[in-house]
Order: structure tokens, then sequence, then C-alpha cells
């Protein structure tokens, strides 16, 4: 005889085993799922990797503004999109990779690796205007230079004979009238930012109306810019700006020590960094560029300075005040030609760790680690004014990381990453070292 309660018993277990067997049919459809994005995700790194490579090798080159898409392995699944922007003297690049709905992105910004026979590789070059270059005090030039015809020379400057053994550490070759020229594209470029109707038309970015006194932004290098233009002076103080960000004044910018700036661009006729500002940036300006005592701009910086109008009145001045380090390029040229020069001065104890460009009048009293180019040396003393002459001046181009990458010359040589920041939405930020290939 059955009992009445085994029915329940029946149903009850009949339950317990339909929850087991669907917990066990959901447990490997989510095992199966939890494995096909493993393995989706695996391969979109895999081609994420390889849609790097390719952005960076001269295979398939990808020009400034050109976006390409493509089937990496033709077989309809995984695509890829490559793309590649002029970034003040640098490049930003972007890759991205699609697989099932899926996608994996990769930003960055490029550089050239310049190779050692290359005259932008120098310690130093001196155009040939028939005159001589003269050494005095605790000069030292360590590197391979390019000099004028007439040579160099030991001088006395201010009582202080040159106490070197030796005028240079390196070899010695000829300079030409003419300084070897940056790209065509990046001075095409530099200039385009001085205007704010040519940013809207180059760059076209996504437009800020106006920088709060407390604002951060924060933008990737594969998503569009964005851009402060502003027909009025512009202090920035308090704000965090990251990333693709450029701001623009039609009067002047001023960086204050608060502010924190990573990566991005100012662009105004005047622009003042003050006192013990420490970040990285690009400033691009036309009338006078002010770096003041004790300022550290981190690698990748730059600072840019432009002639863009004959003004027979108007001297373009750069000016990097004392114990300031600058890490990157410095570019002084003239967009039209004048007789009165750009002039740019390095300050005692300042540092520049890269490459100096100055299509003008260098007066410089700090320390190289890497490159000068020039047209030609002023060295003003508080009695007198000497022309192509150097005191207690340091330029070692064996000081320069070998690692180290270009953006204003482009000779042929491999790709790199410069950095590759990580942008997060909580505004994390972590870079990884240098990479050629």
């Amino acid at each position: 005889m059955i009992r009445a309660g085994a029915l329940y018993i029946v149903i009850i277990v009949c339950l317990l085993m339909a929850v087991l067997t669907s917990a066990l049919v959901f447990s490997s459809y989510y095992h199966r799922l939890q494995v096909s994005v493993y393995e989706t995700d695996l391969s979109l790194e895999r081609n994420l990797q390889a849609a790097s490579l390719l952005l960076l090798s001269g295979d398939r080159p990808v020009a400034p503004g050109q976006v390409m898409e493509a089937d990496l392995f033709r077989t309809g699944e995984d695509s890829i999109r490559l793309q590649k922007d002029s970034w003040g003297v640098w490049q930003s690049g972007a890759a991205s990779a699609f697989l099932n709905g899926r996608a994996r992105h990769h930003s960055f910004l490029l550089g050239k690796k310049i190779t050692s026979t290359d005259t932008a590789a120098a310690v130093l070059y001196l155009s040939d205007q028939n005159n001589v270059l003269s050494l005095a005090g605790n000069t030292r030039i360590s590197g391979a230079v390019y000099a004028p015809r007439g040579g160099i020379r030991p001088a006395i400057v201010s009582g202080k004979p040159f106490s070197g053994g030796k005028l240079t550490e390196g070899p010695v070759y000829k300079s030409t009238p003419q300084l070897p020229q940056p790209e065509a594209s990046v001075t095409v470029h530099l200039a385009a930012l001085t205007d704010s109707v040519q940013i809207k038309a180059h760059i076209k970015p996504l437009l800020v109306p106006k920088l709060l006194p407390y604002d951060t932004l924060l933008r990737s290098f594969n998503e569009q810019a964005l851009a402060c233009l502003s027909p009025r002076r512009i202090i920035l103080q308090h704000q965090s700006l990251r990333g693709r960000i450029l701001v623009f004044s039609a009067k002047e910018i001023v960086v204050e020590r608060q502010a924190l700036l990573e990566d991005v661009i100012l662009s105004a006729p005047v622009i003042r960094i003050c006192k013990g500002f420490r970040g990285t940036l690009q400033a691009v300006a036309t009338d006078s560029l002010i770096v003041e005592d004790d300022v550290q701009l981190e690698y990748p910086s730059s600072l840019v300075l432009i002639r863009m109008k004959d003004d027979k009145e108007l001297v373009p001045v750069m000016l990097v005040g004392k114990r300031s380090v600058v890490e990157g390029s410095v570019l002084s040229f003239q967009k039209l030609r004048s007789a009165r020069m750009t002039y740019a001065l390095f300050d005692e104890a300042s540092l520049l760790y890269g490459q100096l460009y100055v299509d003008g009048f260098l007066d410089m009293k700090g320390r190289v680690h890497g490159t000068v180019v020039t047209h030609k040396f002023i060295l003003r003393t508080t009695t007198s004014a000497y022309e192509n002459h150097l005191l207690d001046v340091e330029m070692n181009a064996a000081e320069r990381s070998r690692s180290f990458l270009y953006g204003m010359f482009n000779r042929g040589g491999k790709n790199g990453i410069l950095k590759r920041p990580a942008y997060s939405n909580a505004g994390i930020h972590t870079t990884q070292p240098n990479e050629t290939y």
C-alpha cells in the first residue's frame, strides 16, 4: 500500500531533478559562452597587435588624416581600422579590431627613428655663412659636428679662455648655407594651428564653448579631438586636460603651475608657462613663447615658435628660463622670410633633452643632450654681444637615449611609438616604454 505522502515526495524529487538538470544546461551554456568570449578576446587582441604593426610598418602606409579599413584574413569576420592624424610636431595613431560584435582599440603618439648617419642626429649643425665657430670657457661638444668652412677655434669671452683639451669629441664635417629642412607636412600643420579657421578645417574638432576654472577634460586619441577656441586671453590654472585636446586663444595663454596638462596642444600669439609647472604639452606661438624658471616639460613635449608675417618691428622670441628642462623637440622657424630672424634663449642651467632647431639666432647658455641645428649663435653678456660664440655650454649627443624619436624630420626612418596613453573614465594614465619597429 502506497502511503499518501509519497506523491509529495515524488513531486519534490522531480522538481529537484528539474532544477539540477536546468542548472547543468545553463552552466554548460554559460561555460560555452565564456569560452567563446575568451576566444573572441584572444582573437581581438591578436588582430589588434597585427593592426598596430601594420600602422607602424611601411608596407601599407596610412597618411595623416586618412582612415583605412581592411579584412585582416579575407574571411569577412576579422576587420580592422587604421587611422593617423597630425598632432603638433608628432603624429597620433589609432588601431581598432572588430570581431563578433566586439571591439578593441589602441591609440598612441608616433615618431620617427633617425639613423646615426643622418645630419639630424649630429650634436650640432651650424649653417655656413662664411664665419667661424668660437668656443670659450668650459664648453664641451661631444658628437658629430657640421661647422662652417671657417672651422672651429678657441676664444676668450669675459676673461674666460677655452679650457677643454679638444675643441670637439667627434668628427667635423662642412655645413651648407641652408639648414636641413623639417618635414613640409609638419610645418604646414603647425602653421594651420595658429588660425582658428584652419583648425576647424584641418582637425575638425568638437568645440568646447568655454573652459571653466575647475574643468576636467579627458579625450582618447581614438576619438575626435576636442578644442576650445577663444578670442580672449586664457588662463589655465586649476583645469585638468588630458589627451586629444587643443586650446586656442587669439590673444594669450598663461599656464599656471597648478594646471594639470598631458599631451594637449596650446596655440596663441603669446604663450607663458609659469614657474614650477610640470606636465606634457605642445605649445605653438607666433609672437613670444616664455618658459619661466624651474619648469619641467616631460617627454614628449614640444615648443614651437613660428614667424607668420614679415613684420620689421616684431622679432618673435622664445625664452627658456633657468633650471628649466624640456624633453622633446623645440622648433623655431619662419613661415615668411624676414631680415629680422627669430631669437631663442636657453638660460643658464637649462636642459634640452632631444632636438633644438632654430632658423634664426640662438643664445645658448645651458645644456643640450641631443641635437642643435641653428642658423647662427648669438652670445649676450653683461657688456658685449658675440656672434657664433659659445661660453660654458655642454652639447652631448650620446646622452640622448637611442629610443628617442623625432617628429619634425622624416628621412625614411622606422616608425616608433613615442607614448601609449591609456586614458580611462577614471582618469588613470599609464605609459609603456618607447617601442620601435
